[in-house]
């Protein structure tokens, strides 16, 4: 993959801010993503690809196929060999096959909740597959678990105050366990 020549300053603190800020959370006992869709966006999937649970989010005027900004999330359940670094270096890899004029960060690497977590960002100018840009921000969390997988794109170069509520929301979903005290769960 070719390196960005700019990084994205923000993916450093989006990584290292432990994320509290979640108004949604999967209620159940055990491991689980504490996650919210954006402020304005709707569910326009759920189902299983791949392995995993998908879900994904447009805002609420736009849908798969109309959407300027999207959110995925993917749990891979019963994936123990799945690491958040490796896993996004594979994943960049194969977008490359995808969208050969592709850019990126370096993976970082980190911990939220005391879980292992990695961000990358990934630049296309123009997806083949839909015939406009893409910018991705990928955050992968590995649970006990599960291993999750929350992307946030945009079809478009991002504007500041789209950079400040991208930073926010990734740095929102996190990975807590009502079983254990070291992965505490934020509050209702």
């Amino acid at each position: 993959m070719k390196k960005a020549k700019s990084i994205w300053i923000g993916a450093a603190v989006v990584l290292a801010m432990p994320a509290y800020g979640a108004d949604k959370l999967d209620r159940h006992s055990g491991e689980t993503l504490a996650r919210q869709a954006p402020i304005g966006f709707k569910s326009v999937f759920s189902g299983d690809r791949n392995g995993a649970s998908v879900q994904e989010f447009a805002p609420k005027a736009q849908n798969l196929k109309t959407w300027t900004s999207m959110v995925t999330i993917q749990v891979f359940k019963a994936k123990p060999d799945l690491r958040p670094g490796k896993f996004l270096v594979e994943f960049g890899e194969n977008y490359a096959a995808v969208c050969p004029a592709l850019s990126h960060t370096n993976v970082l690497n980190g911990s939220a909740n005391g879980y292992d977590v990695s961000l990358l960002a990934i630049q296309c100018p123009r997806n083949p597959t839909t015939g406009r840009p893409e910018n991705l921000y990928i955050r992968a969390i590995k649970g006990e678990d599960s291993f999750y997988s929350v992307q946030y794109a945009y079809d478009h170069a991002l504007t500041t105050d789209e950079k400040v509520s991208l930073g926010k929301y990734l740095e929102s979903v996190i990975v807590c366990d009502t079983r254990k005290s070291g992965h505490p769960c934020p509050a209702k």
